[in-house]
């Protein structure tokens, strides 16, 4: 008799069936509960548009975390800030981590994305005690963090390559020359997809900093350029996949000059800038001067009035 049929016998013996009940939660009534759930956003822009600024303005408590330095911070002890903002006095905590760098500025031995992880572990420890809680989580920003992770992805590839391709590699990396392999391109894209959704699925509201990436076609005759499409700025195809996570994916730019000049963040897309919400109704598609704080309260008191 074939051995698996022996075993099939073997099981009906000794295993009689049994009905397993599984206990099924009823669905809920929408009502205004659901307002509560905590807000997720992600913020892109330009160098200098106003995306940290905004960011301060989320709602209760904010923990920052920097992922390349903290110098982005400077703009929330502004008088500006200070001035538009009173409220926010000491409701402002931060960590920031950079990688560690060698001769020369290259890195010898990934550091920069466990410190972010170890990071913003201490800091829901400290929340979760009460020593330092926090109600709003923003990562200022994806660059740094997609920085890290190709580092730390580098790292994994190098330590279990084999030796004829380590190899190789270290002809290169005892020069500085760090040289991104195939796989090591996936890596930090799964190491980037995880933290994200870590930190989408905290109970906090999150607001998630990036540059943006600019596609262009180019024209050969003239040598021009003609703006195809903005969106935040990650490897291939998160481009397109972590924005989905967001209900809210705002483009953040800069207008005017020096006595005129003003912030601004696009909430709707048009056939370049990827930008959606979920505050319609509450929000213009060119807002300006965000206050993501007062967009949820009036939100909140629009959907049940």
């Amino acid at each position: 008799m074939d051995i698996m049929l022996k075993l099939k016998d073997a099981m009906r013996e000794h295993l009689p069936l049994q009905t397993v009940k599984r206990k099924v939660n009823m669905p809920q009534i929408l009502d205004a509960s659901i307002l509560e759930e905590r807000e997720k956003v992600l913020s892109y822009g330009g160098m200098g548009s106003g995306k940290t600024f905004a960011a301060g303005t989320m709602p209760g408590r904010v923990y920052f975390l920097a992922i390349g330095g903290a110098n982005e911070f400077k703009t929330l002890l502004s008088p500006d800030f200070r001035g538009k903002h009173p409220e926010k006095d000491g409701l402002f905590t931060f960590d920031a981590v950079k990688e560690k760098l060698g001769k020369r500025g290259t890195f010898t031995e990934s550091f920069g994305y466990d410190a972010a992880c170890d990071a913003l572990d201490e800091a829901l420890n400290l929340d979760l005690s009460g020593d330092m809680p926090f109600d709003s989580l923003v990562v200022d920003g994806a660059t740094g963090l997609r920085g890290v992770a190709m580092n730390k992805s580098m790292e994994i590839t190098y330590t279990t390559a084999k030796s004829s391709d380590k190899t190789s590699m270290k002809k290169y990396r005892d020069h500085g020359i760090a040289i991104p392999q195939d796989n090591d391109w996936y890596g930090e894209q799964s190491l980037i997809w995880k933290f994200v959704n870590w930190c989408f699925s905290l109970d906090k509201h999150f607001n998630l900093i990036t540059h943006e990436w600019r596609e262009v076609k180019k024209n050969r005759a003239d040598r021009s350029e003609t703006l195809v499409s903005l969106k935040p700025a990650f490897t291939g195809k998160q481009r397109d996949d972590i924005p989905t996570l967001f209900d809210n994916v705002w483009h953040f730019e800069v207008h005017g000059g020096e006595r005129s000049r003003y912030y601004e963040a696009q909430t709707q897309r048009d056939d370049i800038v990827e930008a959606r919400t979920r505050f319609g109704g509450v929000v213009d598609t060119m807002y300006r001067n965000v206050d993501y704080a007062e967009t949820i309260k009036k939100f909140q008191q629009a959907a049940v009035a």
